[in-house]
């Protein structure tokens, strides 16, 4: 099992019917919901055969959480993350992996884009409230909505991050398109291409 260990989560299902784990904001994929989406007729069974030949470079993608099952008790299931999909989604190379792909860029590019805007929401909210309850001066109550602006830009420099960009340069070794790696960050296809060849003439990226 994995190296890792999370005690019992709740599952969410968006309107795809896309099963995942929120972990303070790290999405995770349980064995069996990679294989169902990747079309195996055993998903669990199959990604983990994909998982034991393909060890060393899936490992550090993956996470046990404990679920409960009907009988009561609770047993560890094998997760993974972002990342540990994708790489799974390319080793399955079936007809369906390249749908399951671009539903799973769309999921995650919808959650930043709301995490985003929820920052935003908290530090408008608090600065009206600041604003409502105490005889503050207009410059505090800027002060508070700037803040949750400053909160909004770390999470978005969260996701153009150094790892970001290695996971652009390993997905476009994998011959993922500029258009799929874009999504996976939630940037435009040419703005991914022109941040990987720029990290590259600057000696970033072997």
């Amino acid at each position: 099992m994995a190296e890792n260990s999370l005690s019992l989560t709740t599952s969410i299902v968006n309107e795809n019917d896309l099963k995942f784990v929120d972990n303070n904001g790290q999405i995770l994929f349980s064995s069996e919901e990679i294989g169902r989406q990747l079309g195996y007729a055993k998903p669990a069974k199959s990604v983990n055969i994909l998982f034991s030949r393909n060890q060393k470079e899936l490992r550090g993608y993956a996470v046990g959480i404990k679920v409960m099952s009907t009988d009561g008790k609770r047993y560890e299931v094998r997760h993974f993350t972002e990342e540990g999909v994708y790489i799974l989604s390319m080793l399955a190379n079936t007809p369906r992996a390249r749908d399951f792909r671009a539903m799973l860029a769309r999921l995650l590019r919808e959650l930043r884009e709301r995490r985003v805007e929820l920052a935003r929401e908290a530090g408008y909210r608090q600065g009206l409230d600041e604003g409502q309850s105490f005889p503050v001066v207009e410059a505090q109550r800027k002060a508070a909505y700037l803040a949750g602006l400053r909160e909004a830009d770390r999470i978005w420099r969260r996701t153009n991050s150094p790892r970001a960009l290695r996971r652009m340069v390993e997905l476009r070794r994998m011959g993922c398109t500029w258009r799929e790696i874009g999504k996976t960050v939630g940037a435009s296809p040419e703005a991914a291409r022109k941040r990987v060849e720029r990290a590259r003439q600057r000696g970033g990226v072997l």
